[in-house]
């Protein structure tokens, strides 16, 4: 018998959605959300549904399943695991999940990144970490003094800050690079 759903449960508590309208949102019976609240692991199409009414992560209210030793063995890993409208929409765990766990590399490629470093002080050292673990980091970060950043801050009606978000992302990471130290 599958676990009892505690995080669905909390979640529609905190947001004081009855059951019975969460079956309504994802069109389905009220007895299929009962099910769901019982721990079984809904279709993912309302899966998407759920989390996207309840503003949560799906993999919040469904965490991935250990894969079985025979998907292991068949390579059956899925390319695509998830998306997300936006950075910002990507959990905190799910980055430093990511990072932790790269094993071949690690590619980063940002106007400025000051998320990155905001959501977690001590992420270049964990880069510097992994690259003495020998996986191979690379950060790219936008000139704060060309162009595209120039085009891009007006984009953002943000003006010359995107510059100076560059250049103070790149003191975060300046102690763990000694080749880009003297620039």
């Amino acid at each position: 018998m599958a676990p009892v759903n505690e995080r669905l449960h909390s979640v529609l508590a905190q947001r004081g959605i009855p059951p019975e309208s969460l079956a309504e949102v994802c069109e389905v019976d009220p007895k299929t959300v009962s099910r769901w609240l019982g721990g079984r692991v809904p279709h993912a199409r309302h899966r998407f549904r759920v989390a996207r009414h309840l503003r949560v992560e799906e993999l919040f209210l469904w965490p991935a399943p250990a894969r079985s030793a025979l998907q292991q063995a068949a390579g059956s890993e899925p390319e695509l695991v998830t998306t997300y409208q936006n950075r910002a929409s990507v959990p905190r765990d799910t980055w430093l999940s990511l990072l932790k766990g790269a094993q071949e590399q690690i590619g980063v490629l940002v106007f400025s990144g000051t998320f990155f470093a905001q959501s977690n002080p001590h992420v270049a050292k964990m880069l510097a970490e992994r690259a003495s673990d020998g996986v191979r980091v690379r950060l790219c970060f936008g000139d704060s003094n060309g162009q595209a950043a120039a085009i891009r801050g007006r984009e953002e009606g943000i003006g010359d800050t995107l510059a100076a978000k560059i250049r103070a992302s790149l003191t975060y990471y300046r102690p763990y690079c000694p080749r880009q130290a003297a620039k």
